[in-house]
């Protein structure tokens, strides 16, 4: 008996440990710097996709690049479809996207509600 208490106790440290090491601020910290990170290669990928467009080669698929915006490369993406002029016109393709993008304004809205409390 004695025993588990103490493996509940240790237990119970270790989450706590565990819990004041991970804060809202890391959080933050990292999700910038995968998006940043993620946004550029985004970026590069629309600009590649473009360019194969006007040259009639084989294209970077449309799931790609959602996967990409979707994984913290939405603001490369948003910026590609302006500087590139590209898949700007199809709205089964834009309502995706911004599917993609209300998500992480959610998670965000999130982030900072739980920061702020």
């Amino acid at each position: 008996m004695a025993r588990e208490v103490r493996v509940g106790e240790q237990l119970q440290s270790m989450t706590e440990t565990l819990a004041s090491a991970v804060t809202y601020e890391r959080i933050a910290v990292v999700y910038l710097a995968a998006t940043a990170i993620v946004s550029v290669v985004t970026f590069g990928a629309y600009g590649i996709d473009k360019r194969r467009a006007v040259k009639a080669q084989r294209r970077i698929p449309e799931r790609t690049l959602h996967l990409l915006a979707l994984a913290c490369g939405w603001p490369g993406a948003w910026i590609g479809q302006r500087v590139f002029r590209h898949k700007t016109q199809k709205t089964g393709f834009r309502v995706v996207f911004f599917l993609g993008v209300g998500a992480h304004a959610a998670l965000l809205a999130v982030l900072l509600y739980l920061w702020r409390r």
